[in-house]
């Protein structure tokens, strides 16, 4: 009834009598009807308990891509264990095009790249190289802007990339070590450490890369502006082309209070490719009676460096304002040669001369640096 009262009609005999509620421990009697009296009776009484769980996880998938102002935004999600690096990420990415491994495209065009906000001062075979020495495992997401906002400058003509970087926050000391080998062959090997406590983050990651590709390739030339003497040429074609990297980055942070924090970073990073072309051509005439063979090496070695060093102070005010400093030193330097040598031979094999052997050596060194400073203040209005 109202009160809790009830009533329960049963046969004759022997029954347990079990009551259990949340919260609380179970009771239970046994009893016989058979001979039941008024001195029968008993109380039911159940003591409260504790049940205290160690661990509770509540997990969730991000959708892949998230509609962000002016595009969207990419989770890498599962996608950075099945790439090696982030410019093979990007190339998975909707809207993005690659024309090989020298470079990123949006909607046609070069973007601006950008990580963790900062500006990336490369283009082409440097941004590439570059992109090669973030391992996919370091990053978060990737906004793909077609329509940027005022947020970012203008001259990104064909859109922004926003590469957003993974940040710990756990308690202790902890890490990663990662892995991976193709037959093609290839390897990358990605190892990071992390300790936290207290006020203090302190952050490292070291990642390392090698490919190796032999090329073959033969040609049949007619060259009919040549003389009848050099009219058609034969040629075998070998490249023993490899790449190598190595990046390493070191980060600090400090919360001054629970509402503004101070930050540094350095990155480094160090890339090495050689293109490599050894050339064995013949060369016949109209009649195809054969005047000369001539061997031609060529070299294509590169050397890439690149120095990275951040400087931010974050203050969260009360009313959710927003200040940010930030200070950027980018150093880059860049040197590459491009190198060939031609030898012509008679018929015999002996070295003859000839107009258009040659020896020719190319160097190029691009150095850049930059500076820069920025202070964003953001309110809700």
């Amino acid at each position: 009834d109202s009160i809790g009262r009830f009533n329960v009609n049963v046969s004759r005999g022997q029954y347990i009598v079990r009551c259990t509620s949340m919260g609380y421990g179970s009771f239970e009697k046994v009893l016989n009807t058979q001979d039941y009296s008024e001195q029968s009776r008993f109380a039911i009484k159940l003591s409260p308990t504790d049940n205290m769980l160690d661990e509770v996880v509540v997990e969730a998938q991000k959708k892949q891509i998230e509609m962000v102002p002016g595009g969207f935004k990419f989770n890498a999600g599962n996608l950075a264990d099945a790439t090696s690096n982030s410019l093979e990420l990007l190339r998975r990415i909707p809207l993005l095009t690659s024309d090989g491994s020298t470079s990123i495209q949006l909607q046609g065009k070069e973007p601006v790249v950008f990580v963790n906000g900062k500006r990336l001062l490369l283009s082409g075979q440097d941004l590439a190289n570059y992109l090669k020495q973030i391992s996919s495992g370091m990053i978060e997401n990737v906004e793909v802007l077609t329509n940027p906002t005022a947020k970012y400058d203008s001259d990104g003509d064909a859109g922004i990339l926003n590469i957003k970087l993974k940040q710990k926050s756990e308690n202790g000391i902890f890490g990663t070590v990662s892995s991976n080998v193709s037959t093609l062959f290839g390897t990358d090997h990605n190892g990071t450490l992390n300790y936290r406590k207290g006020k203090l983050d302190l952050s490292t990651n070291y990642n390392f890369t090698y490919r190796q590709d032999r090329y073959r390739r033969d040609n049949y030339f007619v060259n009919k502006l040549l003389p009848d003497s050099n009219r058609v040429f034969r040629q075998n074609m070998v490249s023993d082309k490899y790449e190598r990297g190595h990046s390493i980055k070191f980060s600090l942070a400090y919360a001054i209070d629970s509402s503004s924090t101070l930050s540094g970073s350095f990155w480094g990073a160090f890339y090495h490719a050689n293109n490599p072309w050894d050339i064995n051509s013949e060369v016949y005439d109209s009649n195809n009676n054969l005047t000369n063979r001539y061997i031609q090496n060529d070299r294509n070695p590169m050397n890439n460096k690149f120095f990275l060093y951040d400087l931010a102070y974050v203050k969260t005010f009360k009313n959710k304002s927003k200040l940010d400093i930030a200070a950027n030193l980018s150093k880059y330097d860049n040197k590459s040669s491009n190198s060939y040598d031609r030898t012509f031979f008679d018929d015999n094999g002996q070295p003859i001369s000839n107009p258009y052997a040659e020896d020719r050596i190319m160097e190029t060194q691009r150095p850049y640096d930059s500076y820069s400073g920025t202070i964003d203040y953001s309110s809700k209005l």
